[in-house]
């Protein structure tokens, strides 16, 4: 394969995503990112490895995700560029524009056609599918496992082509571990490389299947140490035994029609389960019949029959409707599956034309990469068109609202994101609306009804109406009398009521759950303001910042602390950074500079 190709290959997928770099934090990046203390100091990998992803908040609580190289993934990005946007949103590009350099590869070590493989590199770097997990940085997770998935894959197929094939052999063992660090969909590689060797008429490889076997193993017991058990149930609903089977196709027949036809993308599918002689059951039979027929028709094709189980076998561990969560059906899913599809289209096309004896003059190798060029325009035109619904919360939350009307999840983000711009009738709208949509819905998050509660109750508490904010936080606490933000919103309606003896005790039962929540000590920091503490609030605003330097309420209280001990200068450099990281505080800062200024 010409170098040359590759690299077109990855200027292609640079060019047409390099637009998100400018693109903000979205989604759970704010508190993956920008309140991850781990992330900024290299001598925290020990713990990346031996802990849960969610384990830098410092609370106790059950997870599926032991992904110690993207939380490594993140220390790199934060090295390069700190907390701004660009430095992550770069690691996802250039892992993107390696995938598709690697499904390039993979294509010609298949088939040992230039066109085929430069085709299927081309559709999968424009793939409109691929929208979420290259635009959104904690989508970085899909393009990452890829990387080394795809890295194994080549290797394996390379390691049966050489006289001499210990290095491959090695290298794909390696690249094999590194994905299953990134994620879970690793777990289908070693039942890929079976049905590869079946596929291709080769005999079973028992003693590489050990190989693959004895390094799950390694990383099982690692997951199994930083999460205490190797997986978990997170549904919140229940479906009996002929149900689950009948969703897990139906979900099936999704995912691989999607993978050809990227319709009806959203970053939020409300999950509604189906029956078996409803529309969906029925298409979903029909979808099944299709792809029956379609690996009869090519079962001699024995490359295409690979690529088809590849697809069918990579989608296997999001099948697992008990162990996803809400959000059971995700496009971002289908980034590795989508490598079938991509090499599949041009593999099938050229395999139809060379046995068309009867087809038209006209139809040769220019009318062909005509028609390619025409499609990769249109994907690359979609693909667009959904990267940008990805630039923010705004644009995220109010698109995914209009494709996924009935999201309860992301109606909340929506009322929460208008609350922080200071929109409280807007949050408000929101909030009651994510609680009516939540009492409507199959799915019954108890997590999800919390927050809409806090979400609730904040809004009350900035109307002034703290009865009411407290009753909503007191239904919060009846729902996890252990959460953080819970605790921290009754410590506010305590100190909104100057009972400073209670806040204080919140506060620090917040602390005690999350020992790194910059909120809580922020908190504090205001309460000490209040009850004249001064050098203790300076103590807790620093903290608060030392956790999250961009947050402007512990940057006021700072500033405040300061002033009221008159330490003009700290007190004015303090105010100074909650103007340039708050604009919207500016006003505030400026009259209290004034006052300061103004102070004997």
């Amino acid at each position: 394969m010409p170098w040359w190709l590759l690299v077109a290959v990855a200027l292609v997928a640079f060019l047409a995503t390099i637009g998100t770099l400018h693109y903000q934090f979205v989604y759970d990046d704010d508190y993956q990112i920008l309140r991850n203390t781990w992330i900024r100091d290299w001598s925290n990998v020990g713990r990346i490895f031996t802990t849960n992803v969610w384990a830098f908040t410092g609370m106790q609580g059950s997870s599926n995700y032991y992904r110690p190289l993207h939380m490594l993934l993140y220390t790199i990005a934060y090295s390069l560029g700190g907390l701004k946007p660009y430095a992550f949103h770069l690691c996802n590009i250039l892992l993107h524009s390696l995938c598709c350099v690697l499904v390039t590869l993979v294509g010609f070590r298949l088939t040992n056609h230039k066109f085929i493989a430069v085709a299927g590199g081309l559709l999968f770097a424009l793939h409109p599918i691929h929208a979420e997990s290259v635009a959104w940085v904690a989508g970085v997770t899909d393009p990452l496992c890829a990387l080394f998935y795809f890295s194994a894959l080549y290797f394996y197929i390379r390691s049966g082509d050489e006289k001499e094939n210990h290095q491959s052999l090695a290298l794909c063992l390696g690249a094999f571990l590194l994905a299953l660090f990134s994620k879970e969909m690793a777990f289908t590689f070693p039942v890929v490389a079976a049905w590869f060797d079946w596929c291709l008429h080769r005999r079973l490889r028992w003693s590489r299947y050990t190989l693959f076997a004895a390094l799950f193993a390694v990383y099982a017991a690692l997951r199994i140490h930083a999460l205490q058990t190797f997986t978990i149930q997170r549904a919140g609903f229940e479906l009996d035994f002929a149900q689950f089977i009948l969703n897990a196709f139906v979900l099936l027949a999704r995912y691989v029609t999607k993978m050809f036809v990227p319709y009806g993308m959203s970053a939020f599918h409300v999950f509604m389960p189906a029956t078996l002689f409803a529309p969906v059951g029925i298409l979903t039979i029909a979808c099944f019949l299709i792809l029956a027929t379609v690996a009869w028709k090519i079962r001699n094709q024995r490359i295409l029959i690979f690529l088809l189980g590849f697809g069918i076998l990579t989608i296997v561990p999001v099948l697992n409707l008990r162990g996803i969560g809400e959000n059971v059906f995700a496009d971002r899913y289908l980034y590795i599956p989508t490598l079938a599809s991509c090499l599949l289209v041009p593999a099938g096309v050229h395999a139809l034309w060379k046995g068309w004896s009867a087809r038209p003059v006209w139809l040769n190798a220019r009318a062909g990469a005509f028609i390619l060029a025409l499609v990769l325009v249109a994907s690359g035109w979609m693909l667009l068109k959904e990267m940008a619904v990805w630039r923010d919360n705004f644009t995220l939350y109010l698109e995914t609202m209009r494709r996924s009307p009935q999201a309860s999840l992301i109606a909340h983000n929506l009322g929460r994101s208008y609350f922080y711009a200071g929109d409280v009738q807007n949050a408000q709208k929101w909030e009651e609306k994510a609680f009516e949509l939540w009492q409507n819905s199959f799915v019954k998050s108890t997590h999800d009804l919390m927050n809409i509660y806090l979400g609730l109750g904040g809004v009350r508490y900035q109307q002034g109406k703290i009865a009411e904010a407290r009753d909503y936080f007191t239904k919060s606490y009846q729902l996890a009398p252990e959460n953080e933000a819970v605790l921290q919103n009754l410590g506010s309606v305590e100190f909104a009521l100057r009972d400073y003896g209670q806040a204080l005790q919140y506060y620090a039962a917040a602390i005690k759950v999350n020992p790194n929540s910059e909120v809580s000590y922020s908190n504090l920091a205001a309460v000490c303001l209040s009850a004249g503490q001064f050098d203790q609030a300076i103590a807790y605003a620093q903290k608060a910042l030392e956790i999250y330097p961009q947050f402007s309420d512990a940057c006021v209280n700072l500033a405040r602390a300061y002033g009221a001990k008159g330490r003009k200068p700290e007190a004015f450099a303090a105010y100074e950074k909650v103007k340039a990281i708050d604009p919207s505080r500016a006003g505030l800062a400026d009259a209290e500079m004034r006052a300061l200024a103004a102070r004997k």
